[in-house]
């Protein structure tokens, strides 16, 4: 393997930026970033301990799997703890004090969320929207 085979730092850049503008990758901190295709595809068995949650499901005719990831990529900042997997993620907005847990099953062309906290409902909107603004795109 010879020069042909490596890249610069500034074509690793160039790619890292196209791949954040594209929503497929995003910072964790200065030196790393997270590609949620390459993700766990299964989570483990997720403890929730959700008072009286809201429980949402959506059907779809056909689920692609770029709705999960690029929904993660959106909502990077709420994610608990690089609490994320391919087709889970925990979340939590501070500023509403509500948590949210976002399944997929593409089998069954579904996504499941549950949310609680003193916004539930508001937070649902937010999240539902991310969801509508990348659908909107495919």
């Amino acid at each position: 393997s010879g020069q042909d085979d490596e890249y610069s730092m500034e074509n690793y850049r160039d790619l890292i930026n196209l791949m954040r503008h594209l929503e497929l990758c995003f910072l964790v901190d200065k030196t790393a970033i997270l590609v949620p295709q390459l993700l766990d595809p299964e989570p483990p068995e997720i403890e929730v301990n959700f008072k009286n949650p809201l429980r949402f499901r959506l059907h779809y005719e056909y689920l692609d799997e770029a709705i999960m990831l690029r929904f993660m990529v959106v909502m990077r900042d709420d994610i608990v703890d690089k609490k994320c997997w391919r087709s889970a993620v925990l979340l939590r907005n501070e500023s509403l004090n509500t948590e949210a847990l976002m399944k997929v099953d593409y089998q069954q062309h579904l996504i499941m969320m549950q949310v609680s906290g003193k916004k539930s409902r508001e937070y649902f909107a937010m999240l539902r929207k991310a969801v509508r603004n990348i659908e909107a795109t495919l």
